[in-house]
């Protein structure tokens, strides 16, 4: 259930892309309502939650032949949570770690040396996001995307964004040890963190996603600049994070999902700016 009718938008954009729908939802959303939704009982879907929900629902969820998975050991996610909340650490317990700052460059830093580790190979393109390939299929084969981003406010939490990014990082690994154990895909997994999508330091937000998306160009990305007039490509190049691979899958896979919340900036913004926008699909 969403609460946000942009939020809302978005997550039917990417629905309406996939065969299959998968929700990660924390146990404690069971028995919650709200007044939009993304997901029927009736369409194919798997549920990824911490712990199983009150029987009540386990009996709902077998009616509609709703796969359930729960996975209470997080641990590993924990740790790696920690390991990132450590860079830009803020005295109350926050992070500051602003896209292309030094904080940004040492949590790229770590997110490609953890899924280095994991057996992922990592790429940047153009406008420094950052890919890790899990090799599942055999061959050519599509793949399924996930992750947020690693760049903050100031003083922001420290699992904004970050959860995402460490979460498919985890589950990318997880899907890589059941292939080496026998497990059979026919698609590969990509861990994905955007940059720029919040904003703070560079303006407008989502630049990274919203160029994978087709809804900016990489020279208006790149040419964007801080209050100091700092463009984003000169931060990039500072930490390493200037990449020039081409980006995984081809865009218009996801186009529709990420341009659906590239829209909705547009809209809030209109009023104040001229839309970046170089035309929809």
């Amino acid at each position: 259930m969403d609460y946000e009718e942009h939020e809302s938008v978005l997550r039917r954009a990417l629905k309406s892309q996939a065969r299959r729908g998968v929700i990660l939802v924390d146990s404690s959303k069971f028995g919650r309502q709200a007044n939009l939704h993304t997901f029927g009982l009736h369409e194919a879907l798997t549920i990824v939650t911490d712990r199983p929900p009150p029987p009540a629902f386990m009996e709902v969820f077998k009616q509609h032949d709703i796969e359930l998975i729960a996975t209470p050991d997080a641990s590993a996610l924990l740790a790696l949570l920690d390991r990132f909340a450590a860079i830009g650490a803020t005295a109350a317990g926050g992070v500051t770690r602003l896209c292309g700052s030094a904080e940004d460059g040492q949590a790229r830093a770590l997110f490609r040396s953890v899924a280095q580790a994991a057996g992922a190979r990592v790429t940047i393109d153009e406008v420094g996001n950052q890919f890790a390939l899990f090799p599942l299929a055999q061959g050519a084969a599509p793949a399924v995307m996930m992750g947020s981003h690693l760049d903050t406010q100031m003083r922001a939490g420290r699992f904004d964004g970050t959860l995402g990014v460490a979460t498919a990082l985890c589950v990318g690994e997880a899907l890589l040890q059941a292939r080496r154990q026998g497990a059979g895909f026919n698609a590969d997994f990509i861990a994905v963190n955007w940059t720029n999508e919040e904003g703070a330091r560079f303006r407008p937000s989502l630049l990274g996603s919203g160029t994978y998306a087709g809804s900016f160009t990489p020279d208006y990305a790149l040419t964007r600049c801080d209050d100091q007039g700092v463009s984003l490509g000169a931060a990039l190049d500072a930490i390493g994070s200037l990449g020039t691979d081409l980006p995984p899958l081809p865009r218009p896979a996801i186009w529709s999902c990420i341009s659906s919340r590239a829209a909705c900036w547009r809209r809030r913004r209109r009023a104040s700016a001229s839309s970046p926008a170089i035309g929809a699909r």
